[in-house]
């Protein structure tokens, strides 16, 4: 199972599994085991975090309890959270159990690192990847939760904080959260605001100093970015971000849903990118990236970024190495 919320739905198995109703696809949540298992007081549902006891004792200990039946329900379900991090002696311990389990035992192993479970325990599992939730089913989501709260957000806003929650419903409804109690009106504005993220215009008026060749404007929106408040880091981030729709407008005209910008700005996204070569494009996000990298180590991210927006500018110049800056 690799997914951000993986103990979240390993607590829905075992759910459906113990349900009164059960085992059931659609647990009841009204009965003794529902309710415990939700309120974390079900005795039959073990969770352990492999970080924290990732040896061979406690593997060994799991193991001498696996053999007592429930207590309330049908199964013993034993969660075990970033599996990954076991011991290669604790996994081997293991190994038995995973072979032969009582019939009353379900195990869960639970990790964001599938690749680094062994082979032999792999190979006794049923695997399961979770793929994360696309941009226009999340922000349905965000919205459909906004209503069910008394929430007021704007349908772009919606999609600006399922674009950063990177597939992950529990993060979004997290920044949903954070953006209500920032602001009573969620809009992209206060979005942005709330994340110290660039706005469309900066991004725009960036851009057009590029397709210009004007760098030293380029340098007095550097200069407005650090006059904000903005990061540095995030400001780049934003750049690429926004040159790489620049990209796909040129590429894919017309459709707006491939690109992460509000739906009202599309029209001159596209307007903006036809100032721009696919070769100029592919070059900057080159460029770009190549910066992000190296401003990651720089000491002075604002030398490091002009530095990178020099190089876009003079395409003759070689990005020099910037970290020790």
């Amino acid at each position: 199972m690799c997914i951000r919320d993986r103990t979240s739905t390993a607590r829905v198995l075992a759910k459906a599994l113990n349900c009164a109703l059960g085992p059931t696809p659609n647990p009841c949540e009204k009965c003794v085991s529902c309710v415990g298992i939700r309120e974390g007081a079900a005795m039959d549902v073990v969770e352990v975090d492999a970080a924290s006891n990732r040896g061979i004792d406690e593997i060994r200990d799991l193991r001498e309890k696996v053999m007592y039946a429930p207590t309330q329900g049908r199964y013993k379900v034993y969660i075990i959270d970033e599996a990954h991090m076991l011991t290669p002696q604790a996994f081997n311990a293991l190994l038995k159990t995973l072979e032969e389990p009582p019939s009353h035992a379900i195990f869960v192993l639970a990790t964001t690192q599938p690749e680094s479970i062994i082979p032999t325990i792999q190979s006794r599992c049923q695997r399961f990847d979770f793929n994360r939730l696309t941009v226009s089913d999340l922000a349905a989501h965000v919205a459909r939760v906004a209503q069910a709260q008394s929430i007021s957000v704007n349908p772009d806003a919606a999609r600006l904080i399922a674009r950063r929650a990177d597939g992950s419903a529990r993060d979004a409804l997290g920044l949903l959260e954070q953006a209500s109690a920032w602001s009573p009106q969620v809009t992209v504005e206060s979005v942005l605001e709330l994340l110290g993220v660039s706005d469309f215009d900066l991004l725009r008026r960036f851009s057009s100093a590029i397709a210009d060749d004007q760098p030293g404007q380029a340098f007095q929106i550097i200069q407005e970015a650090v006059e904000s408040g903005a990061d540095m880091r995030q400001f780049l981030q934003d750049l690429i971000g926004h040159f790489r729709n620049m990209l796909v407008a040129k590429e894919c005209p017309g459709r707006s849903e491939l690109v992460d910008t509000p739906e009202a700005a599309y029209s001159a996204l596209e307007r903006q990118a036809a100032n721009f070569t696919r070769d100029r494009l592919v070059q900057i996000l080159g460029a770009l990236s190549e910066g992000e990298a190296q401003l990651r180590r720089s000491f002075n991210p604002r030398l490091a970024l002009e530095i990178t927006v020099a190089a876009v500018s003079y395409t003759h110049l070689t990005l020099p190495t910037i970290y020790s800056v």
